[in-house]
């Protein structure tokens, strides 16, 4: 039946973080005592409880008399009498309990029973010598549930005060009254509020706040209780089923040493997982979350992804971002981590409620999570320091990192490789051919090109562009050092004639030059030595040679002016003799209608021709002379 009981006005029944409330305190001492409500309440309450013990005993004796046999006679009925029988006896034993734990010892006679003490605490049994994981469950569920229903006598109880005015209330009906008066769970609850409230019982808050402890003056009574009593002191031992512990270095003795975690409980966390503590429903969810390695996995997965880029990068060099990140999603996928866990036996460690056969179908992420979590736990541990953690994941890496790189990394691309080919087994009626055998799409597929001489294949390259796959085509073929000795012996069978008769060729046309360079040398000392003769004409020839100046600037467009000039007005064209000197200066004549016109003297032959061209251009007079018809 559900009682609901209508409170005073006094009662309040919230109690914030279960503070100790501000209630007046009582005390033997104190004059409230005098209160003739309270006073007479505890009178009755000392009454009733006399009668019941006074009544408990006698009807013990008269069960053991007459051989546990109903008692008949009574005023109330056979069941209810049992019932309050047996809730005073739990009422007494509870009364006697609860005075004992709250009286001092010094201020108590000592009463034996059978020879013990009824003041001093004994243990009734032997304690457990193990605790099994139900064991630890019920443990850890009663001290929740004893945390929840203390916050629930402190807030919701009546105090003594209250409890007797629900007595004497109006507001409750008769029969409610009545199971208020025999409640010995209610009465206790009482007690237990009004002790609260006169700061009797700290304990309740320190139990709910979950601030209790042990002070090393506990410990040492603890010791000193156990000794008297002589109990066995055996420590408490988990009972679980004994599997062989993690390898250092993996199941078959072939990896790096796993890095320690020292604390213990950490290390334990590791490898619990989530269903191994869903149904412990009484934890807060502080609790909760904090004793399953979820947390530690996600802090491991970024502290992984973090040191392997940190290795990848290191690594290679010259790597692009795109192919970086390519080797880390070989390196940190589920597959590669649950072999790591299942290659350090972490398998055999986990703790889970989920069966062995369905953790191991589909990708088996839950051992990839217990590896990121065992580095989570190291990560905790080492703070930012963690260097030794690095080193043996590059160690556990090693394998991998070299199939990454025959995977992605490429050889360093020679531009100049094909010109290289032809300079060595080039020619022209054979030359090295690049055939495209695979058209790649750019992206996942490469273009796959062959280096070929003939019909024999040189090399053979790969890439994402076929620019670049030939390039490499060409590379290869250049390491194949059998067939390029081939090539290049019959290169040079097949030009050393066609070499031979180029030089030969170049032979006679600089004889032809020279020769051609000594007949207008010739000529321009002929005609020195003839001048100044006299031209068939009416040219002043005094006035020549003209006199070239070096600090002039000089058109250079003369040249073909003067060539015009002459070729429009007398049908002739100048003359320019040059000449080489020792130290390289150049002398440059110009002959015009059979006349040495002007000479220049400079480094360069193409500005001293320049100069004396300029030279007559400028001399309108001279010009003038130069351009005069005669038959």
């Amino acid at each position: 039946m559900l009682i609901i009981f209508k409170l005073p006005t006094l009662f309040h029944p919230s109690i914030r973080h279960h503070p100790i409330p501000s209630y007046p305190k009582y005390t033997h001492s104190q004059s409230n005592m005098d209160d003739p409500l309270l006073s007479g309440f505890l009178q009755n309450v000392q009454a009733g409880e006399h009668r019941r013990n006074e009544s408990s005993q006698h009807q013990h004796q008269h069960h053991h008399q007459h051989g546990h046999n109903h008692v008949h006679g009574n005023s109330k009925s056979g069941p209810v009498l049992k019932k309050r029988r047996a809730s005073n006896d739990g009422y007494q034993s509870q009364i006697m309990s609860s005075d004992l734990a709250f009286k001092k010892h010094k201020s108590v006679p000592k009463e034996t029973v059978n020879g013990e003490r009824r003041d001093e605490p004994k243990f009734d049994a032997q304690p457990p010598k193990s605790i099994g994981f139900l064991d630890l469950q019920r443990i850890e569920h009663a001290t929740k549930s004893l945390q929840k229903n203390a916050k629930v006598i402190l807030s919701q109880a009546p105090d003594a005060n209250q409890l007797k005015e629900l007595l004497n209330s109006r507001e409750i009906d008769s029969a409610t009254r009545s199971d208020l008066k025999q409640s010995d769970l209610m009465a206790l609850a009482s007690r237990l509020k009004t002790k609260h409230i006169l700061g009797d019982a700290p304990i309740l808050d320190q139990v709910i706040n979950e601030t209790l402890i042990l002070t090393e003056e506990d410990k040492e009574k603890l010791t000193k209780l156990v000794g008297e009593q002589g109990v066995n002191q055996s420590q408490l031992a988990l009972a679980r089923v004994v599997v062989n512990d993690i390898a250092p270095n993996g199941v078959e003795h072939t990896l790096p040493n796993l890095p320690i975690i020292d604390d213990v409980h950490l290390y334990e966390r590791v490898f619990t997982h989530k269903s191994n503590v869903n149904n412990k429903t009484y934890l807060n969810d502080r609790n909760l979350i904090n004793s399953h390695n979820e947390r530690l996995e996600f802090l491991g997965d970024s502290v992984l992804n973090n040191l392997v880029t940190l290795i990848i990068y290191e690594k290679f060099p010259v790597s692009s971002e795109g192919v970086m990140s390519q080797i880390r999603a070989d390196l940190i996928n589920n597959k590669v981590l649950r072999d790591f866990a299942l290659q350090y036996g972490f398998d055999q460690k986990l703790r889970s409620n989920v069966s062995k056969d369905s953790l191991q179908l589909g990708d088996q992420k839950a051992y990839a999570d217990v590896f990121e979590a065992y580095i989570g736990a190291l990560s905790l541990e080492r703070g930012l320091d963690l260097t030794e953690v690095r080193r043996w994941l590059e160690q556990l890496y090693k394998p991998l990192l070299a199939q990454a790189e025959k995977k992605y990394i490429t050889e360093f691309l020679d531009k100049e490789a094909k010109t290289e080919l032809y300079a060595l087994i080039g020619r022209a009626d054979a030359r090295p051919e690049y055939v495209t055998v695979v058209e790649g799409d750019g992206l996942e597929n490469k273009f796959v090109v062959e280096c070929r001489m003939g019909d024999e294949v040189l090399g053979k390259g790969e890439d994402r562009n076929a620019k670049n796959a030939g390039l490499r085509s060409a590379m290869n073929a250049l390491k194949n050092s059998a067939a390029l000795e081939r090539y290049v012996i019959e290169r040079q069978s097949v030009e050393r004639p066609i070499k031979e008769s180029r030089a030969e060729r170049l032979k006679e046309k600089k004889a032809e030059k020279m020769r051609k360079l000594r007949e207008q040398e010739e000529a321009g000392e002929k005609q020195v030595e003839e001048a100044p003769g006299c031209p068939d004409s009416p040219i002043r020839t005094s006035m020549f040679p003209l006199e070239v100046l070096d600090d002039v600037e000089v058109d250079g467009d003369a040249k073909n002016k003067l060539y015009a000039t002459l070729g429009v007005n007398t049908g002739t064209k100048p003359e320019y003799i040059v000449k080489e000197s020792k130290n390289g200066q150049h002398t440059v004549q110009l002959l015009a209608r059979k006349l040495i016109v002007a000479t220049a003297t400079d480094k360069s032959k193409k500005k001293a021709t320049a100069r004396v061209a300029d030279a007559v251009m400028k001399d309108p007079e001279a010009l003038r002379e130069l351009c005069k018809r005669f038959d």
